[in-house]
């Protein structure tokens, strides 16, 4: 819990946090402190969950004023959790890990956010009740692009 009070401190400007402030050429003013009393929409805190000590401490991570989002990396926390990933993203009932991370978070008012790493895996971290997920990255993309550009080349789409 101390962790994710530190993430809002650094997140927030004063008075909702301790963020430095630094004009830069061409910032625009909803970045300076002051403007709506120190609270902005931007940046959105969001803090991870991935040991077994975080999920042991979940709910109270969840409800820290300030955070807007768990967000858990299930490689890590199925590696933490001693259990393979592909079982960690079916198991979604209350009693289990992401059921009680998704819980925590609702029970919060927060989001519940994950990494998916795949489309598929996007698909049941949706069905476990994630609202905000990272289905996999740029790179990963790319190929999906690719393949599309080249059934359509060959007339295959």
């Amino acid at each position: 819990m101390a962790d994710a009070e530190a993430a809002v401190a650094a997140a927030r400007y004063p008075p909702h946090g301790a963020r430095s402030w630094g004009p830069l050429q061409g910032s625009r003013p909803v970045h300076s402190p002051g403007s709506d009393g120190g609270h902005h929409d931007v940046p959105l805190c969001a803090v991870m969950v991935e040991t077994a000590d975080a999920l042991d401490a979940v709910e109270a991570i969840a409800s820290v004023p300030g955070v807007d989002m768990v967000f858990v990396g299930p490689f890590d926390l199925s590696l933490a959790l001693g259990m393979d990933v592909d079982d960690l993203l079916v198991a979604t009932g209350d009693g289990t890990p992401l059921g009680r991370i998704v819980r925590a978070c609702s029970n919060a008012g927060i989001l519940a956010g994950a990494y998916a790493g795949t489309p598929g895996r996007a698909v049941l971290l949706a069905a476990a009740g994630f609202s905000w997920i990272a289905a996999t990255t740029d790179t990963a993309l790319l190929p999906f692009g690719v393949e599309a550009v080249r059934r359509q080349m060959h007339g295959d789409a």
